[in-house]
């Protein structure tokens, strides 16, 4: 009997874990991933698709207002700010497919542009632990502290 509530202990630990790798992996595929490849892109066209592909991640995921902190809120953490900045960087590339390729205007707007992409952090995974996983991750650190305080136990009584 003992056994099999170890053993079940373990299997739902496992999967809690897995499901927090799960969801942040997803995050990272939907938001943070278009992210780097539109920061990385020399081509507007890219970088606007990219960047609408973020905007899209972030609005599924609800990222759209609220904090990706729990007690110090910051403009740094304010999601409602950081999407702002994410469709003006959307609008700014919009801009450039419409420019000149052979202007300095273009090559000076596509380096900022390339810049300020890269200088944004969304706080994305931050802000679903936050609001989502919270519970998830509590749950899989209380599991993992069951499992391996019952190996300590099950250590000293052998």
């Amino acid at each position: 009997m003992k056994g099999a509530v170890f053993t079940l202990l373990l299997v739902v630990a496992i999967a809690a874990t897995l499901g927090l790798v799960f969801f942040n992996y997803q995050i990272d595929r939907q938001v943070n991933g278009w992210k780097t490849r539109a920061q990385v892109s020399s081509e507007p066209n890219d970088m606007l698709a990219w960047m609408t592909n973020v905007k899209e991640g972030m609005e599924r995921w609800g990222m759209t207002s609220g904090y990706a902190a729990l007690i110090f809120r910051t403009p740094k953490n304010d999601m409602s700010l950081i999407y702002k900045t994410l469709i003006n960087h959307v609008e700014q590339a919009q801009r450039l497919t419409t420019m000149d390729r052979l202007s300095p205007e273009y090559q000076t707007g596509l380096d900022n542009l390339r810049g300020s992409i890269r200088e944004l952090d969304l706080q994305a995974n931050y802000f679903w632990l936050i609001h989502d996983g919270l519970l998830l991750f509590a749950v899989t650190v209380v599991l993992w502290i069951l499992v391996v305080g019952w190996l300590i136990v099950w250590a000293i009584t052998v």
